[in-house]
Formats: C-alpha cells, structure tokens, sequence
C-alpha cells in the first residue's frame, strides 16, 4: 500500500495537474477543437464493448445552443428513435465494475451516482468536468499503481478535448469546445468587457466572478441607469453592474458627494488630499446603509485611487486608515510606492 510519495512521484502529480488543467485552455487558445479520431474510437468503445450496442452516428456541434437546436430538429422528423435515459447508468456501471476495484468506489459520491442522458439532461461522464478524477487516476497510472483497459480508454475519450455530449441509442451529440474563455485570478468565469464564454456558432455566455448575468450588464452599460439599479432586487445583478462600470461609474451613477475633505502632511513633506464620499440613498444589502468611499491621490505618482470603505465613517482620514494597518493618528509615509 503506498504511504507516502517518493519526490519523484510528487514531481509527476504535479506535471500531470499541470498536464490536465493545460489541455483544456491550450485547446481554447489554439482553437483546434474536439480530436475527433480519438472521441469516435472512444464513442465505439463505449457503444460496442461496453453497451453492446451499434455504433451511433456522431454528429459535431459548434457550441450549446446549435446542439439543442439540432436534437431538436432531429427529435421532431422522429429520427432520433430513443431518449436513452437507461445509457448513462449502464455506462457508469460498466466503467466502475471493472475499474471500480483497482480506484476504489468512494469516488461515485463524489461524481455523483445519477447520470442519464434524457433529453434534457446532458452527459455528465463525457465533458470536462470529470478532468478533476480522471487526472487523479492518470496519476496512479504513470506511477503504474492502476492498469486497467477500460480507463485508458474512458481517459482517451475524456482527452479528446470535447466539451460535453448528449447520447441517444443511434445518435451522439458531441459539443466543440469554447474559442475563448476570459477567467479573473481565482480562476472564475468573468469578464467586464465581452462574453467570458464563446462558441464556434457565436453563442456568447456572460459571467462576472464566477456568476452568470445577462448581456445587458456589459453590453449596454449606457442603459444601466440609478432608477434601474435601485429598483434591482437581485443582488448579485447589483453587484455584477458595480463591478462592470467600476468604482467611479458607481460614484457617478449613485451621485456621491464629499462628506468630508482631509489633508495629511506625510512625515517626507509631502501634502495628500484625502476625501470621504457617500450616497445619499441608502442600500438593503448593507443594511440600510449609504455606500462610502475613499478618494486619495498618490503625491509622489499623482495617480487617483478610489477605495470602498466602511460606511459609519464620518472622517476622511480615519476611513483611509482604516484600509491600512495604520491608526488615523500615525497615518503618515516617507515614501510611497
């Protein structure tokens, strides 16, 4: 049983993470798309060895939207014989009573234990999600503590870089992967600029921090008015707006005023201007508060900066401190950065 990894076998977990993570965004940045020869040999292998089955005809998607079109063109001429909702489980089943023993079966929690194909239900043992526990396993494998001929093939399947599929007893749909992704630094879906997902066929998905929101927020920002964000009761909707017109599109929108004007003397000699900033209106989201800022222009680079603070200040100088591991009082720089 092993206990504890060699650093060779640390090396190699991490080149395979790296390995995983890398192959779907360098495909997205390269554009090459699904590696058909590889998801048809993994699609007849799935049909024939596992289901018994006939091998279906496989039909390429350039994104979601055009799938589900196409299905359902397909389903209206009575092409499409059988919605399989039974072809999911028995390929679950299949892949688990023969890799199941050597991976163990904790992971089918994890995954989850119901996965059909019905006609509303994608495939969720054929798209990118299961990157995660099927790199784990390659991992097992290079450091040859799993071989087992179902998951090399399962694994080339998961490879061919397709995005998801739907499958039918003589059809599989199979989805092209995204032409660009916009990702923030956590690693989350987001984009204050464009659609932070877009496919082949044009379809455009827009998410801010992981969240998704209408297009209006970033496409049609001159519609983004104050009587519209206060009447808006959604509040991830309200913050997806501040975090698409940025801090001083919010201060224009909102109609910020200074409360209070400070000056501090840095212990160089060097004079800043300081000001406190509020909104008249108050907000449910922070308790029936008024938003606040901070307004500060660096002395040495004149670049302007504008912070959110805590609304309960009433001096600028004590708001500023307050993002700082400064009191008000010894708030005071030879220099800044």
């Amino acid at each position: 049983m092993l206990t504890e990894l060699t650093s060779d076998q640390k090396r190699i977990m991490l080149e395979t993470r790296d390995e995983w993570i890398n192959l779907f965004f360098d495909n997205v940045r390269n554009k090459r798309g699904i590696d058909k020869p590889a998801f048809e040999e993994g699609i007849k292998w799935l049909y024939n060895d596992l289901l018994k089955k006939p091998t279906p005809k496989i039909i390429y998607c350039d994104g979601w939207l055009s799938c589900l079109l196409t299905i359902a063109i397909l389903k209206n001429k009575n092409l499409i014989k059988k919605s399989w909702a039974s072809v999911g489980a028995s390929v679950w089943d299949s892949v688990w009573d023969l890799v199941g023993a050597s991976v163990g079966d904790s992971i089918r929690a994890s995954v989850g234990a119901s996965v059909g194909a019905s006609v509303n239900e994608y495939s969720s043992y054929i798209d990118l999600s299961n990157y995660g526990w099927v790199s784990f396993y390659d991992f097992f494998e290079k450091i040859n503590l799993l071989d087992n001929f179902n998951f090399k093939q399962y694994k080339k399947l998961i490879r061919s870089n397709v995005f998801n599929a739907y499958e039918y007893e003589n059809y599989v749909f199979a989805i092209q992967p995204p032409v660009y992704i916009e990702t923030n630094l956590a690693g989350r879906l987001h984009s204050t600029t464009q659609a932070a997902v877009q496919f082949r066929d044009g379809s455009e998905y827009y998410f801010i921090n992981g969240r998704s929101i209408p297009a209006w927020i970033v496409n049609d920002k001159s519609s983004i008015t104050k009587e519209r964000f206060m009447k808006e009761t959604d509040a991830d909707i309200k913050g997806a707006i501040y975090e698409s017109i940025g801090q001083q599109g919010m201060l224009d929108l909102l109609g910020a005023k200074v409360v209070d004007r400070r000056e501090i003397v840095h212990a160089n000699g060097d004079r800043e201007v300081v000001e406190l900033l509020k909104t008249d209106d108050l907000f449910k989201e922070i308790d029936n508060q008024p938003f606040a800022w901070v307004s500060m222009c660096c002395p040495s680079t004149g670049t302007h900066y504008l912070q959110g603070v805590e609304p309960h200040h009433t001096n600028a100088i004590e708001a500023i401190a307050s993002l700082s591991p400064f009191n008000a009082k010894d708030y005071s720089f030879n220099f800044r950065a």
